[in-house]
């Protein structure tokens, strides 16, 4: 099988490490690495939510803390 490019989201917003849900997406992620894909692990806890007023419409912007 050819390497997959791929995006593990863990999206729950407690940073504490010791969540399921945590565990599980670093899960998949090590064995996504092992498997040779492509990825990115991205964890919504670790994101700093700014929130932009314009005149036409809100807009959201994430950064890495």
């Amino acid at each position: 099988m050819s390497p997959k490019h791929l995006a593990i989201i863990d999206g729950y917003p407690d940073p504490d490490l010791g969540r399921f849900v945590h565990a599980l997406a670093e899960s998949y992620t090590r064995g996504a690495a092992a498997s040779g894909h492509d990825l990115r692990h991205i964890e919504v806890a670790e994101l700093e939510f700014l929130f932009i007023r314009s005149h036409r419409r809100p807009i959201f912007v994430a950064r890495k803390r």
